[in-house]
């Protein structure tokens, strides 16, 4: 009994892994001719998050300090737009705001790049076809 039940175990595990190899190999093929952009897309953004990281840590920063930083730099640059000051004379609280408020300047810098990944995400969802 124990090498029938052996050879048909086998023949059916073979069978097994030939119709899964079949239908995997044809589902594969399939992804990557729908997705090949997008999914290079998403390598892209994953290699640019990975590089940006480990040129920080290359540096001897922290996440931190180079978000303090950048929002810093940020505000500078803001302050220096016409339309930025145009946007400050209109609504007199955005300056009072950037002077008293604690990490103002970190707060609209994370606003800034919250908006830009929701923007990027939402971008991602369109170019694969999610849903």
């Amino acid at each position: 009994p124990f090498v029938f039940w052996n050879i048909l175990s086998s023949i059916a595990w073979a069978i097994l892994n030939v119709f899964l190899g079949y239908f995997s190999g044809s589902l594969v093929v399939r992804i990557f001719k729908n997705w090949s952009s997008g999914l290079s897309l998403i390598f892209i953004v994953i290699t640019i998050t990975v590089l940006f990281y480990w040129f920080i840590k290359k540096k001897d920063h922290s996440l931190k300090n180079s978000f303090r930083t950048g929002s810093l730099s940020f505000i500078e640059y803001l302050k220096n737009k016409n339309w930025f000051k145009k946007l400050i004379s209109k609504y007199p609280f955005i300056s009072l705001y950037i002077k008293e408020s604690k990490n103002a300047a970190e707060k609209i810098f994370g606003s800034v790049l919250i908006f830009i990944f929701l923007i990027s995400t939402y971008l991602l969802i369109l170019i694969l076809d999610v849903f």
